[in-house]
């Protein structure tokens, strides 16, 4: 699908704690759903036509930052919900804008897994293998969904937590068929509701390569 974007101009890109995030491949770990790191840096592009077109093409992009004095291009795997930005001459932050999707909404509940888990949060295993990642710096449900809209096209988001006493998100990645729950006060889950396929259906046939 063809991305759209909000472009700031004399920009550079931000996590959502106002950081200047970690550039990946300068940590033990790369995992963009580990979160141990925020971009890859480019310094072989020659436009902002040439880094945009790698965000274009590359599903985990969900934003882009190009220098024209120094030629620097990030490609930002990690979305800052909010498309924060800082003040910088001769540089563009341009966030991919999140795509709405549809929910099923379960006030008064926790999310889990098919087997009535509680799952397991990325970064807390050394294998990678995780059900979900957990944000502590949103402010608002808004922002825990947005999170979800438009997180980490490598590995969609299915589903988010949010608890409103703890200000805690939790953005689901493992696909839940029975879109399970378990009953909790204070919090909701929100499971992605099925995107409706359409096929191309051929009578008296089989399959074949």
């Amino acid at each position: 699908k063809k991305k759209t974007y909000d472009r700031h101009k004399n920009a550079r890109c931000r996590t959502d704690d106002y950081t200047s995030g970690v550039q990946c491949g300068t940590t033990n770990h790369d995992y963009y759903y580990d979160g141990h790191c925020d971009y890859n840096k480019h310094s072989d592009f020659r436009s902002l036509d040439e880094c945009k077109y790698k965000c274009d093409r590359w599903s985990k992009c969900v934003g882009f930052e190009w220098n024209e004095n120094s030629d620097i291009c990030e490609i930002w795997i990690e979305l800052s919900a909010k498309g924060n930005t800082k003040k910088a001459n001769n540089a563009e932050c341009w966030w991919v804008e999140p795509e709405e999707k549809n929910y099923d909404r379960h006030k008064n509940a926790r999310c889990r897994t098919k087997d009535n888990y509680s799952g397991v949060e990325c970064g807390t295993t050394n294998d990678g293998v995780c059900d979900y990642k957990l944000y502590w710096d949103l402010n608002s449900l808004d922002e825990c969904r947005n999170k979800c809209n438009g997180c980490c096209s490598g590995m969609p988001c299915v589903g988010f937590e949010w608890n409103e006493n703890s200000d805690k998100c939790e953005i689901w990645f493992k696909d839940n068929d029975e879109g399970n729950t378990e009953k909790a006060n204070n919090a909701e889950c929100w499971w992605v509701e099925p995107e409706e396929k359409n096929y191309d259906r051929h009578k008296n046939a089989r399959c074949r390569t």
